[in-house]
C-alpha cells in the first residue's frame, strides 16, 4: 500500500514502528476484574497476618479501602471508564503506579520476612491470571490518545480538564493528571499541544505549587516545549522570568544556559507564533490537513449538484435469492456503501476471532499506531465464518475472493480505541503487470464494519471531501484503480481518531488477476 504523506505533522508523536503487542492500551474490562481479584486476594492475606499478630501498616490499609470503592463504583458504571479516554487515563494512572507503589511497599528482603509477602500476592494472581499489568507504556498511549482528540476536534481545554470529551462527563483531571499529560506531549515530539498544556497549568498555578506540581516544573517544561517548537529565545525569556521568582533553582540556571546556546545556534527563520501546523510552509499540505481535520468534525459537506447525482438500489444477489440495499456513496472513483450485509452476531464472532488470535501474541498480531491493533485472518477449511464472510464478498458484488490461488489477500480485522487513528493512504499498489499468475493490483477494497462507535471514528476521504459513519453490520467498497488500470489517487482515505466507544472493522483487498472472466462489466460501473 502506498501512504499519502498529507497530515505527518499533526501525527509525528505517533509510534509506527510494528513492534509485536498485545494492545498498546491494556483492555479496561480485563484490568478491573484482575483488580478486584488482586484487592479480594490481598484482604484476606492481610486478614490472616492481623490473626497472627502481624501489624499491617494503616496507610496499606486506607489505599485497599479506597481502591475498593473506587474498584466496586467501575464495576456499576463499566460504560464510565471503558471507551472513554479520560475514564481509561485514570484508571491506567492507577494501575501504573499507584498499584506499582503499592507493590514496592509490600516488598520484603529482610531475614524476619514472612513465607508470603504481599507483593508475592500480586505476583502470583498475575501468574495465575496469565495478564500482564498495565504499564507507564499504555499509561503513555492513554495521554497521547487524549492530545490527539484535543488537538484534532479542537476541543477546550477546560472541558478536557473538568473530564468533558464530547457529549459525557467523566472525572476531572486533577493538575497532577495534567502535568503529566503535558510531560507526554514534550517527551514524544507534540511541542504544539506542550505548549498549551503547560500554559494551562502556568495560569492555574498563578505561581504557586498546587497538588503535588511545582510552578518551576511548569515554567521549565514550558521552556523546553518553546525550545522543541524551535523558538529558544521564548525558552530563554520564560526561564528568566522564573528565575525572578527563584534565583537559586540550579535546574532553571542549567536550563538557561542550554536554550541560550540553542538560541545562538539558531540558523533557521524566525518563527513568531504558535500554530499547530509548526514550522510547516508547504500551504497545499497544509490545505489536505485542514480538510482532514474538519472533515473528522464534520463541517465539510458536498454540494447539493454532487448529492443528485448519488442512488440507492435494492437488487438481487449474485447466486443467491437475498436482497442486496446498495447505496452510491461516490461516482468517480466509485464508493459503495452495503447495508445489512452482516448479522450482529457474525460481526461479533469476527472480533471474537481477532482476540482469540491476538491472544496468542504470534506474529500475525502487531501494533502499528497508538490506538490501532492488527490481526491477520486468513480462509480456510476450519474457518467456517471466514469463508462465510468471504462468499459474502463474492454474492454482494461479484468480485472473487479466493485467497487459495494467492489472488487475494486475506482478512485485515482491525480495533481501534483510545483516539485510535490510521494515517492517510492508497490501498493500490503501482506494480506493473507482469504475468497472468501474479496477482495482480488492488482493484477495489472491502471494509466490513463490525461495530459502532460511540463518537468519532468517520471513515473519510479528503480528496472526495467525502466522510462516512461505522454503522455496525454495514460494509464499504471503493475501487482503488481508475477502469484502464492505472492507480485512483483520489481514493486515498483514513480514519478519525475515535473519541468515545471503540472501532472494529475488517478489511480485504481482491486483486486484478482473480477478477479475469468472473465479474461482467455493468453500466453502474462506467
Amino acid at each position: 500500500m502506498k501512504y499519502f504523506p498529507i497530515i505527518f505533522i499533526l501525527f509525528a508523536g505517533l509510534k509506527s514502528a510494528q513492534q509485536e503487542s498485545y494492545k498498546s492500551v491494556m483492555d479496561i474490562e480485563q484490568f478491573i476484574r484482575l483488580e478486584r481479584t488482586v484487592i479480594d486476594k490481598l484482604e484476606t492475606h492481610f486478614k490472616r497476618q492481623e490473626e497472627r499478630g502481624d501489624v499491617v501498616r494503616e496507610e496499606i490499609k486506607q489505599f485497599l479501602k479506597e481502591a475498593n470503592i473506587s474498584n466496586s463504583q467501575a464495576n456499576q458504571t463499566t460504560g464510565d471508564v471503558v471507551g472513554d479516554p479520560i475514564g481509561t487515563f485514570l484508571y491506567l494512572r492507577r494501575a501504573a503506579e499507584d498499584w506499582m507503589t503499592l507493590k514496592i511497599n509490600l516488598m520484603c528482603t529482610g531475614e524476619d520476612c514472612p513465607i508470603l509477602s504481599g507483593a508475592d500476592v500480586i505476583d502470583a494472581v498475575l501468574k495465575r491470571e496469565k495478564v500482564v499489568w498495565p504499564s507507564h507504556e499504555d499509561l503513555k498511549d492513554a495521554a497521547v490518545a487524549i492530545l490527539q482528540i484535543w488537538n484534532l476536534y479542537e476541543l477546550n481545554i477546560d472541558d478536557v480538564m473538568n473530564g468533558r470529551i464530547g457529549s459525557k462527563v467523566s472525572r476531572p483531571l486533577s493538575p497532577g493528571d495534567l502535568f503529566y499529560i503535558c510531560r507526554v506531549a514534550l517527551d514524544t515530539a507534540m511541542p504544539y499541544e506542550a505548549i498549551k498544556c503547560f500554559e494551562k497549568l502556568q495560569a492555574y498555578l498563578k505561581n504557586t505549587d498546587k497538588e503535588g506540581v511545582t510552578v518551576a516544573s511548569v515554567y521549565r517544561g514550558l521552556a523546553g516545549a518553546y525550545n522543541l517548537y524551535g523558538m529558544s529565545k521564548r525558552a530563554v525569556d520564560v526561564i528568566e522570568k522564573y528565575l525572578k521568582l527563584d534565583p537559586e533553582n540550579e535546574g532553571a540556571k542549567r536550563d538557561l544556559e542550554f536554550f541560550k546556546l540553542a538560541a545562538n545556534g539558531y540558523r533557521g527563520k524566525p518563527i513568531n507564533d504558535v500554530t499547530r501546523y509548526g514550522m510547516e510552509t508547504d500551504k497545499r499540505l497544509i490545505r489536505n490537513l485542514s480538510r482532514f481535520e474538519q472533515l473528522c468534525r464534520r463541517e465539510l459537506t458536498r454540494t447539493s449538484k454532487a448529492l443528485a447525482k448519488l442512488r440507492c438500489f435494492l437488487r438481487p444477489a449474485k447466486n443467491s435469492y437475498d436482497i442486496v440495499r446498495e447505496e452510491i456513496i461516490n461516482n468517480q472513483p466509485r464508493i459503495i456503501l452495503y447495508h445489512d450485509v452482516i448479522s450482529a452476531e457474525e460481526a461479533d464472532g469476527m472480533i471474537h476471532k481477532a482476540q482469540k488470535d491476538a491472544s496468542r501474541k504470534d506474529n500475525r498480531h502487531r501494533r502499528e499506531t497508538v490506538g490501532r491493533d492488527k490481526t491477520i485472518a486468513c480462509d480456510g477449511p476450519k474457518e467456517r465464518l471466514l469463508n462465510r464472510m468471504a462468499f459474502r464478498i463474492t454474492e454482494q458484488t461479484g468480485f472473487g475472493t479466493d485467497i487459495r490461488k494467492q489472488h487475494n489477500d486475506c482478512h485485515t480485522i482491525s480495533e481501534f480505541y483510545l483516539g485510535g487513528t490510521y494515517l492517510p493512504e492508497t490501498d493500490y499498489l503501482n506494480r506493473p503487470k507482469t504475468s497472468l499468475y501474479q496477482p495482480g493490483d488492488n482493484i477495489v477494497t472491502w471494509t466490513y464494519l463490525l461495530s459502532d462507535p460511540e463518537d468519532g471514528g468517520l471513515i473519510v476521504f479528503p480528496k472526495l471531501k467525502l466522510s462516512i459513519p461505522c454503522v455496525k453490520g454495514s460494509a464499504l467498497l471503493w475501487w482503488n484503480l481508475k477502469l484502464d488500470g492505472t492507480s485512483e489517487p483520489k481514493s486515498v482515505h483514513a480514519h478519525c481518531p475515535v473519541i468515545r466507544g471503540r472501532k472494529w472493522i475488517a478489511t480485504k483487498f481482491m486483486r486484478a488477476n482473480d477478477q479475469i472472466i468472473k465479474r461482467g462489466c455493468r453500466d453502474s460501473d462506467l
